[in-house]
């Protein structure tokens, strides 16, 4: 084990030795995954993002674009904070425009620059009484805001690994093993998570912009023709390394729960907000407020699921003839309700959790509301969520009924068990890294291999589904045409093996939740699609697939299975449970009809 971590601790030294002269490029906020900028609403609120910087940044400047309401007052303006320094306040009276901003470059000697927005914004400030607190409070910071920064010298690896943005083409070897696909995997899930969008790209292609394969280095820098910068990555222990090495926080909205390392003991029976991480700030309630809460599961103890929770909280003392009503909402269900006269205060609040949150890793939603409030001169407060808040935890793993429902546990390295050749799955590589960011894989924490013993939640990449799967409740495209019909929405899909499209599914091992992936056609892979609601989903390439949920009666599901078109073997293995049923009856019969021959004998 020391030598192992001996020759990460090499491998991750290289990322700032390795170096190459190449130009830096700008990234916009569209690059980092904020694809439709940054909304500031409501008059003090904060938004910031990280921008990857090179070695040795030169003449670095901010660009902001910005679109203000056109309802703010005079005096409305954004502070801009370089590294909690602030550098600029851009007033809003003007209305659109941009601006540009020079950031000190004592500021941007860092792997990242932390920018932050936060507004100072109202209607109106002198009227005695207003309500500054409306929709129509709002700016936008538009996503071609950009950071411009020139780079003076060398460059090294982890320069160039944070500033693969957009499309980032990866090459594999033309006969790449198990540990090959593991490296390019966890670092298309890196890549996701930050906003990037990886594809595949053959051996040798000059495009790609990472290769997997052994060079001078474990991990080194090559130029490409086009004056640009490349990395050779050699295996999967130089991919954890560099996907380590640069982990600093990203902010991206799309990203859902990140996975840490737990130190919560399996047999835990709660834990509370703080152990798990969970995110808590205070809501500030004029007539009313929102506040929400997502408890990671992917932090949870492994083998435990939430049950119900506990809530500690305090409020202020509410004036004589007014209430306040707290609600509590799994998704569009109100679980909990209670009003409050005096004091404001959770103080150990039980409330038991629905099944569905659990099934579709629900937010927690509290709604407090004012009753008898008078909006002429009442002033707002502050409710605070205390982290000592617990999650109470009952016995297994929740069984998911979605894909929304599917998550990796962060206590082992997240499984993906691959039962087709090392070659055939490199297509599949960015499809099954938009899963795992999803379910809040970690880059360098991904276990690759074929025929892995299926012991916690695990994507399965097999184009038949293997005797440990619960096949009674999956479809079964491998065998012949399955039609899929959705009343609601219209929604249609043909899966045939001749159709080459690629279908995921909820699936179940042994009480164990995961994914069963079977991959079609490259060009069924080309687009990797985000899954949420629905049990089977067929991707064909199109930017939205077609999800079905196949317990509502409004799905209805026709399989037409093509059995002369396959082996013997292949059919005695898929209805050997009937073939035996019926050979046994069959024999019973024939004894009964010699039993009873022999009696008439007798006679």
């Amino acid at each position: 084990m020391r030598n192992r971590h001996s020759g990460l601790g090499m491998i991750a030294g290289a990322i700032l030795a390795c170096a190459s002269v190449v130009p830096a490029a700008a990234d916009t906020l569209e690059d980092l995954g904020f694809t439709n900028g940054l909304v500031l609403q409501g008059s003090r609120s904060t938004q910031e993002v990280y921008f990857p910087m090179p070695a040795n940044p030169v003449r670095p400047e901010l660009r902001v674009d910005v679109n203000p309401s056109p309802l703010l007052d005079q005096l409305s303006s954004i502070q801009v904070l370089a590294n909690d320094f602030p550098v600029a306040s851009i007033p809003l009276r003007d209305g659109p425009g941009t601006h540009n901003i020079p950031i000190p470059p004592a500021l941007a000697r860092y792997d990242y620059l932390r920018i932050r927005f936060a507004a100072d914004q109202a209607l109106q400030r002198e009227v005695l009484c207003f309500d500054n607190d409306t929709p129509a409070v709002w700016s936008h910071i538009l996503p071609a805001t950009r950071l411009t920064v020139d780079a003076d010298g060398e460059e090294g690896v982890g320069v160039v690994w944070r500033r693969l943005t957009g499309t980032v083409p990866i090459a594999l070897p033309s006969n790449p093993s198990m540990q090959d696909v593991e490296a390019a995997l966890g670092l298309a899930v890196s890549l996701i998570s930050r906003g990037a969008k990886p594809v595949m790209v053959g051996p040798g292609d000059a495009s790609a912009r990472i290769v997997i394969g052994r060079g001078s280095a474990p991990l080194s820098v090559e130029a490409m023709p086009d004056g640009n910068a490349r990395l050779r990555v050699a295996d999967t222990a130089a991919a954890r390394a560099l996907t380590e090495a640069a982990g600093a926080m990203r902010v991206i909205p799309a990203v859902a729960g990140v996975g840490a390392p737990t130190s919560l003991a399996a047999t835990s029976d709660r834990v509370t907000f703080a152990d798990l991480g969970v995110g808590l700030s205070e809501v500030q309630i004029f007539s009313e407020g929102t506040f929400e809460v997502e408890i990671p599961f992917n932090n949870l103890p492994p083998g435990r699921r939430p049950t119900a929770i506990r809530l500690f909280g305090r409020g202020p003392v509410m004036p004589p003839n007014n209430a306040m009503s707290v609600t509590m909402r799994v998704g569009q269900r109100v679980v909990w309700s209670e009003t409050y006269r005096e004091l404001v205060m959770m103080n150990g609040v039980l409330i038991p959790l629905p099944e569905e949150f659990i099934q579709h890793r629900m937010s927690i939603r509290l709604r407090f509301a004012r009753i008898g409030f008078r909006p002429a001169c009442d002033s707002s407060f502050l409710f605070a969520m205390s982290p000592s808040s617990e999650v109470i935890l009952g016995d297994g793993y929740p069984r998911p009924t979605d894909f929304n429902g599917f998550y990796v546990s962060s206590d082992r390295p997240a499984l993906v068990r691959v039962d087709v050749p090392a070659h055939e799955a490199v297509a599949s590589i960015p499809a099954m890294a938009t899963i795992l960011s999803r379910a809040g894989a970690r880059a360098h924490a991904i276990e690759v291999s074929a025929g892995a013993r299926l012991d916690r939640p695990f994507l399965l990449l097999s184009r038949t589904a293997p005797s440990e799967l619960n096949a009674r409740a999956l479809l079964r495209p491998d065998l012949g045409r399955v039609v899929l019909q959705d009343e609601r929405n219209g929604a249609r899909a043909e899966i045939s093996p001749a159709a080459g499209l690629s279908v995921v599914q909820v699936a179940e091992a042994g009480g164990i939740p995961g994914l069963w992936f079977s991959p079609g056609s490259e060009r069924s892979l080309t687009t990797p699609a985000v899954l949420s609601t629905g049990n089977v989903a067929v991707l064909d390439g199109s930017r939205i697939p077609a999800s079905f949920d196949t317990r509502r009666q409004q799905v209805s599901v026709e399989e037409a299975r093509m059995i002369e078109t396959r082996g013997a073997l292949s059919f005695l293995s898929q209805w050997r449970t009937e073939l035996f049923i019926a050979g046994w009856v069959l024999l019973t019969v024939l004894v009964l009809l010699a039993v009873l021959r022999m009696r008439r004998k007798k006679g």
